[in-house]
């Protein structure tokens, strides 16, 4: 049976393409290309990443059409996976511009990756405010911090201040300061992987 992909509603485009039409899940791409693409240019300057974002927000949502029974919008659901995509994007960033000092333990020199989804949300413009997901995680685990813990926490995360500044700040000796801080990192990874166990297993299991 011929379809009239113009004419076809997205649910009618979906229906198709679970049952073979590559075309229809072409044509569902081209419908929304647009759109996505001035998603992403809001918050990301760079041509070439807003490229591949929207890229890999398609690839990602045509393989979950394959694999899943789709009762939704497909717009909604579309822009849901946007949100996804570009959050690991920004995750990934991060980890690039952080600043934290080689662990006493971790005789490497890298950074944890624990540490890294603690780091301060970038104030970069081309960033805007997609990265709600890991500020909101942030702000739930602050909440379960001693005042000592999380003054430490934020001089060293939202000033990234040395733990020199902050025993000069606080009046406590540097490796104190230290200590403290890495309590609170695994306090973090426990934390994390009690309450979100995939975000817990896609960040810091990848790097053992």
């Amino acid at each position: 049976m011929l379809i009239d992909y113009k004419k076809s509603s997205d649910a009618q485009l979906v229906q198709a393409y679970q049952k073979g039409d590559e075309e229809a899940g072409n044509v569902l791409c081209q419908r929304y290309w647009n759109a996505l693409y001035r998603f992403f240019k809001k918050r990301i300057r760079k041509k070439e990443d807003v490229e591949d974002l929207v890229q890999e927000t398609f690839l990602e949502a045509l393989k979950t059409l394959r694999e899943t029974r789709f009762r939704r919008s497909f717009q909604a659901w579309l822009y849901t996976i946007a949100k996804r995509v570009v959050g690991r994007w920004v995750r990934a960033q991060q980890r690039l511009f952080v600043l934290l000092d080689e662990d006493p333990e971790n005789k490497s020199g890298q950074m944890l990756l624990e540490e890294a989804l603690l780091a301060p949300i970038t104030t970069q413009p081309e960033h805007g405010t997609i990265d709600d997901e890991i500020g909101d995680i942030r702000r739930r685990f602050e909440r379960t911090l001693s005042s000592k813990e999380s003054v430490v926490f934020r001089l060293r995360q939202n000033k990234n201040m040395t733990f020199k500044e902050i025993g000069q700040e606080l009046n406590i000796k540097p490796n104190t300061a230290k200590v403290r801080y890495h309590r609170v990192v695994t306090s973090f990874k426990a934390w994390l992987e009690k309450h979100y166990p995939d975000i817990y297993y896609s960040f810091i299991k990848e790097g053992e």
